[in-house]
């Protein structure tokens, strides 16, 4: 279906409920997939990526809390030619949302791995580049109409294509210093449950709303020492 602004706001919404239930559990918390991606066509399901520590069962445990239910079978990303080949880089758990809820894929994946990157890098290099962005999706169109019924067939065709875009999105990090930037849910909750009110101050003072390095464990003054600005994706210049 065509892009729907609202995906952004459900996105914070559901990001807020996310950042209760796991409160520090969560080093961050993302809006990835084509429904990140203003302008870009995509199923009505939105996908979110929750960065955790480590794949733990205190993990599980909160997401259970508030109503999502792991999907046992699904433990790994397919591995992009060219990336690191060990499994543990590619490990993941997937969830369904809690009954009722609009439709969601939840992805946790660990901080830092390579599968946790990918989908980010994915995602900021379609938001800069549209003409690749609409190319991604005259291919998604043309294999729903395809293979609407075959999943398998479906997925054997999309992951090559994005891994033939991020070819391209590789050396585009590469070139402006690409980074991740702050959480698309930081705002929701995110401050309330995770910085003391001496960083909330920094934050006013300073005017840093987050750090794209440092996960938000450590008060914006700190980390405004210890990390400088944002890079690239926190400004318009690649």
């Amino acid at each position: 279906m065509p892009y729907q602004p609202a995906w952004q706001q459900e996105f914070r919404q559901l990001g807020g409920i996310l950042w209760n239930g796991l409160q520090e559990l969560a080093v961050r918390i993302d809006h990835i997939g084509s429904t990140a991606v203003p302008g870009l066509a995509a199923k009505d399901r939105l996908d979110i990526q929750v960065t955790v520590a480590g794949l733990t069962p205190e993990v599980e445990a909160g997401l259970n809390s508030i109503g999502y239910r792991r999907i046992k079978p699904l433990v790994r990303d397919h591995v992009p030619p060219g990336y690191p080949t060990d499994p543990l880089e590619w490990s993941k758990w997937v969830f369904d949302p809690p009954e009722g809820q609009r439709p969601t894929n939840l992805h946790v994946r660990v901080a830092g791995r390579a599968n946790q990157r990918y989908p980010l890098l994915f995602r900021d290099y379609l938001r800069r580049h549209p003409e690749a962005a609409e190319a991604y999706a005259q291919v998604k169109l043309a294999l729903a109409a395809l293979h609407a019924d075959d999943k398998d067939a479906y997925y054997a065709v999309k992951d090559p294509v994005c891994d033939i875009l991020m070819v391209a999105a590789e050396a585009w990090a590469a070139a402006c210093g690409w980074e991740p930037p702050p959480s698309d849910a930081g705002g929701v909750g995110g401050w309330a449950i995770r910085c003391p009110w001496a960083c909330q101050i920094a934050r006013i003072l300073y005017n840093v709303e987050s750090c794209h390095r440092c996960g938000g464990k450590t008060s914006v003054l700190m980390r405004r020492k210890r990390c400088g600005p944002p890079a690239c994706p926190g400004s318009h210049s690649c």
